[in-house]
């Protein structure tokens, strides 16, 4: 009953608002202005104070968290080679980048030549075999 009456009197007190970091931010800041101005006693202040840090806290761990798993996730594909090419799009058109490529088409043109002389070698040999009459048992 005392509790009640010595609540009327104070006021309406405000409630903390805890739904987000920012807001959690906000409450320990408007918590501090009134300890400064001797509203809220040393113990109280302390205890609310470590509340809302460990409350910050778990955020920005969860926050971390989430984004080196995303960071590692990003960084597994492109190991494996499923993230593709990053191309910053400022130097698509820069010589150095267009030179890039020109080798690159390059490489690629005398890998499938190579691939098709392999094949054709392959055939040859096979040809040679079944002449001499290798790999033929009798």
């Amino acid at each position: 009953m005392a509790n009640e009456d010595k609540e009327k009197t104070e006021g309406t007190k405000k409630r903390l608002t805890l739904t987000d970091s920012r807001a959690v931010r906000a409450s320990l800041c408007r918590l501090a202005r009134q300890y400064h101005n001797g509203q809220i006693p040393d113990v109280k202040i302390r205890n609310l104070t470590y509340i809302l840090n460990s409350i910050l806290g778990a955020d920005k761990f969860i926050n971390v968290e989430s984004e080196l798993t995303s960071k590692f996730e990003q960084l597994e594909r492109l190991v494996s080679g499923q993230g593709g090419t990053v191309i910053d799009p400022k130097d698509i058109d820069s010589p150095y980048a267009q030179n890039l490529k020109k080798q690159l088409d390059n490489e690629r043109k005398i890998n499938e030549d190579l691939q098709a002389d392999i094949l054709e070698m392959k055939r040859q040999l096979a040809g040679i075999r079944a002449d001499s009459g290798e790999g033929i048992d009798i």
